[in-house]
């Protein structure tokens, strides 16, 4: 194993992470980079072709994880009958927003360079990501219930609904953004689901 080249790599990570973070991926620039990492520009072309391939290494992977969890919920939820959705649409909802909590302060800074710092790049639709995914399962539910005579007390006009869904996003990610200690913070996520779950609950009459 080249060790000398694994060090350099990840003293290049290191450097970039802090640079994104004060800079934001729009900003920084991979010749500040090179020269607080200590390395020439070459050396940091060397291991990672460009500045997006660069910000591809430190958020990449939490990205597809985070949309994946998500997508293994709505999975779960959507191999239940209707019977065991309609008494399980909390219970999974609020297993999978602990999950994603977890998952964010195991993975804290990566994580919060996707929410301070992606701008510019593909992964700062993350929520936006997470919220059309959540806005579709959220009609196919209401559906669902119209199908089967359920009364829909309200009618949710798509502003307000993409407003609702894309702020418990943005309530989850600010616990990181915000440094919250992370027992605070999985509190406040499992009030944040008690808050967000009785509204829609009062909407759809259920």
């Amino acid at each position: 194993m080249d060790t000398h080249g694994y060090s350099t790599r990840q003293q290049i990570l290191a450097t970039a992470t802090s640079e994104f973070l004060e800079k934001g991926f729009r900003d920084a620039s991979l010749r500040a980079i090179a020269k607080k990492a200590g390395v020439t520009t070459g050396s940091v072309y060397w291991h990672f072709p460009s500045k997006d391939a660069l910000f591809d290494a430190l958020v990449g992977q939490e990205y597809q994880h985070l949309l994946q969890m998500y997508d293994d919920a709505l999975a779960s939820f959507w191999n239940k009958t209707g019977q065991e959705q309609e008494k399980h649409i909390g219970h999974i909802g609020s297993e999978c927003m602990l999950a994603m909590v977890e998952y964010m302060y195991q993975h804290q800074t990566s994580c919060k360079l996707l929410f301070c710092a992606a701008s510019g790049t593909p992964y700062e639709n993350l929520i936006h990501e997470l919220t059309l995914r959540e806005i579709a399962s959220n009609r196919q539910f209401a559906e669902h219930l119209r199908q089967t005579g359920h009364p829909m007390p309200h009618k949710v006009e798509p502003e307000l609904e993409h407003s609702i869904i894309s702020g418990m996003f943005e309530a989850l990610c600010e616990f990181v953004v915000h440094a919250i200690p992370k027992e605070t913070a999985m509190r406040c996520a499992r009030q944040l689901y008690l808050f967000y779950s009785a509204g829609w609950r009062a909407l759809m009459g259920i």
